[in-house]
């Protein structure tokens, strides 16, 4: 399995030129996120405040990307536990794992809920290469929605639960698409000569966020991006000389509206 460095999705923010000072958080809430403290990777729970620190998986393979049910009662997730990447969901204290893609040879990737909790998009080699596929929150009743001969895969719901976002080298270069959940319509989103990826979407569905490179004289750098759900208008959030990835939007509004 090839992973980059362990990462935790952070509030969409503006970096400033001078670095905020660090202090502990005094938050409330958990927050679940992967880490290879203990040697591989395997999926934590912490309170926002930094206090109860739990580990949930005991794996000696990898545990990644999981990512909380919409009612918070579950936690999605995708491991090679079992020989080959398969999506796992578990309760919040790690009781009553279940494999829902126990797929031999196969990897599943890059799971995600529909804004209902019923259903699961991700992204899977089935067919040879990546496409995207959604299935029930059981693991059943399995649908390609975007079949491609090129790779496809890191969906995301958009919030009214009609389209998904992700991204595809169809083109060359990984590019921002769309598409509706009954895959019969697929829209470019970005065009650029170097990699646009790792999407998501705006609370409101206007617009989605996304690992945005810009080049500086020979050097390319990844930057936070901002596209319109249309694909006309790109703009630039962050603006430093470190890697920016990984974007997942939050807004002050849609959690007041529960969203």
């Amino acid at each position: 399995m090839r992973y980059g460095s362990v990462f935790a999705f952070v509030l969409l923010s503006i970096v400033c030129s001078n670095p905020p000072q660090i202090s502990q958080c005094q938050h409330n809430g958990q927050i679940v996120f992967s880490s290879n403290r203990d040697g591989n990777y395997n999926i934590y729970i912490v309170n926002a405040d930094g206090s109860k620190l739990r580990r949930l998986t005991d794996s000696k393979s990898t545990d990644y990307s999981p990512t909380w049910s919409p009612d918070g009662s579950k936690i999605l997730f995708f491991s090679d536990r079992d020989g080959d990447d398969d999506i796992y969901v578990m309760n919040t204290n790690g009781s009553n794992l279940i494999n829902l893609t126990d797929n031999s040879q196969i990897s599943d990737w890059y799971p995600c809920w529909s804004p209902d909790g019923n259903f699961i998009a991700f992204s899977s080699n089935h067919d040879g290469n990546y496409n995207i596929f959604i299935m029930d929150n059981k693991g059943k009743n399995i649908r390609k929605v975007v079949d491609h001969p090129e790779n496809d895969y890191m969906p995301d719901w958009s919030p009214d639960g009609t389209k998904l976002a992700f991204t595809s080298n169809r083109n060359g270069n990984q590019d921002i698409f769309t598409v509706d959940i009954d895959g019969k319509r697929v829209t470019q989103l970005t065009e650029a000569s170097h990699n646009e990826r790792k999407s998501r979407w705006s609370p409101d569905g206007t617009h989605i966020a996304f690992q945005l490179p810009v080049k500086t004289g020979k050097s390319l750098n990844n930057e936070i991006g901002i596209i319109d759900i249309e694909g006309k208008t790109v703009c630039r959030v962050t603006n430093n000389p470190g890697w920016d990835t990984h974007p997942h939007w939050f807004s002050k509004s849609s959690s007041e509206n529960g969203k």
